[in-house]
């Protein structure tokens, strides 16, 4: 979906026994630089991660966190 300059993607893991145990969520905006810099992620653990220059994932800093160097 989209919201505030931003489209969001959630991608579910593999269902086991019926239900949906991980995820993953990212958000990346539409026109970088005017909507938005930063690139967003986040999975079941629910940590937010983030990266201003490329896609962000589980590796990126946390909200919280410094960028490491």
């Amino acid at each position: 979906g989209r919201k505030s300059g931003y489209t969001f993607t959630y991608t579910p893991c593999e269902k086991v026994n019926g239900a949906i145990r991980c995820y993953t969520i990212t958000a990346v905006p539409d026109q970088v630089g005017t909507t938005g810099d930063r690139r967003f992620y986040s999975d079941e653990s629910g940590e937010i991660h983030y990266n201003d220059w490329g896609p962000a994932d589980v590796t990126s800093p946390a909200i919280g966190q410094g960028p490491t160097n």
